[in-house]
């Protein structure tokens, strides 16, 4: 019997290392064209994410309004004796920690001592929290504790306290100006108000959120509350002052927005210590092209670099008649 002979099957085309090379460039071509894409929609979703932080922040701080005779949480408490209730420090999200859903940290929190006291209940350890909703997710730098130095009292006699907290994304409006003389705050008359928010009584200054120990009431934003700021972005990495949570987290609008944006984007160090000390005079993001405000109304918009001076500055002022901005972003 003759055995059976296979035929011999042809062999099997393969691919060249040409066409192997072609595919790979073409595979790479693919990635490059759909990785900005990614990344765009990736700064889309953290965008979002960070203008609900804002808007969560303004109903805390309606909540604490409506608990509270309609009137803001003071910028930062003023009692220059440390035995004192609040103890002078405590910034303005402290008082909205309970309607954020940290009401526990709240109650632990003693607010008849200073923000750095050891003692009792250990507010130095609790200041250290992390509160996410108080973060960017652009910031990178951010979501850890620092040391910062903050200030409590008036101009230039304020104590300041060197105390490490957790890090926050977002500041207070105090207005429209800082330096009460140094000549970046517009309109006139404005060389004789306090530096900084500092002021004793609600007509020496224009913003929402006071570094002297006041309240603002509500009825007092004669601009209206939807063209009015309330908070906005910053970043903590940059500031030698305030960027926590517990104490003196305020800016202005003094400088436009994303202020020195473009030498800090490069990710190199300030180029001075004034530079990076200029936190109050502006407040700043990671994001391109502007930043998010929250409105005094609870509302939260994306503010263009772009915006003209007059109404930046404007909108940062809940109470001068002449220079009610007109927004349409």
């Amino acid at each position: 019997m003759r055995p059976h002979c296979r035929k011999a099957s042809p062999p099997r085309p393969g691919f060249t290392l040409i066409e192997l090379l072609v595919v790979i460039a073409i595979i790479a071509t693919l990635v490059g064209m759909l990785l900005p894409a990614v990344q765009k929609a990736r700064e889309a979703a953290a965008r979002s994410s960070c203008q609900n932080n804002l808007h969560q922040l303004g109903i805390a701080v309606h909540n604490y309004a409506g608990a509270n005779g309609s009137k803001f949480p003071t910028g930062t408490s003023l009692n220059l004796v440390a035995t004192s209730t609040p103890a002078a420090g405590w910034g303005w999200m402290v008082y909205t920690l309970p309607y954020l859903e940290q009401d526990p940290l709240y109650r632990q929190l003693n607010l008849s001592l200073l923000p750095n006291d050891t003692t009792g209940a250990n507010n130095s350890n609790l200041v250290r929290t992390a509160i996410t909703l108080l973060n960017c997710p652009s910031d990178p730098d951010s979501k850890t504790s620092s040391s910062r130095t903050a200030e409590y009292g008036s101009g230039m006699s304020a104590t300041t306290l060197s105390i490490s907290m957790y890090q926050t994304s977002y500041a207070g409006n105090v207005g429209d100006h800082i330096n009460g003389g140094t000549g970046n705050q517009p309109g006139s008359g404005q060389s004789t108000l306090p530096t900084y928010g500092d002021a004793t009584s609600l007509d020496q200054f224009r913003g929402v959120l006071n570094r002297g120990g006041l309240n603002v009431e509500f009825l007092s934003v004669k601009d209206g509350m939807s063209q009015t700021l309330l908070a906005g972005e910053v970043i903590p990495a940059w500031c030698t002052h305030a960027g926590g949570w517990a104490m003196d987290s305020l800016s202005s609008s003094a400088h436009p927005p994303n202020y020195f944006n473009y030498e800090y984007s490069k990710r190199i160090s300030p180029p001075s210590t004034s530079a990076k000390a200029d936190c109050f005079g502006g407040f700043r993001s990671w994001h391109s092209g502007g930043l998010n405000m929250l409105f005094c109304d609870g509302s939260v918009k994306f503010i263009p670099e772009s915006i003209s001076t007059a109404t930046w500055q404007g909108l940062a002022s809940r109470n001068d008649p002449a220079n009610i901005p007109t927004i349409d972003f």
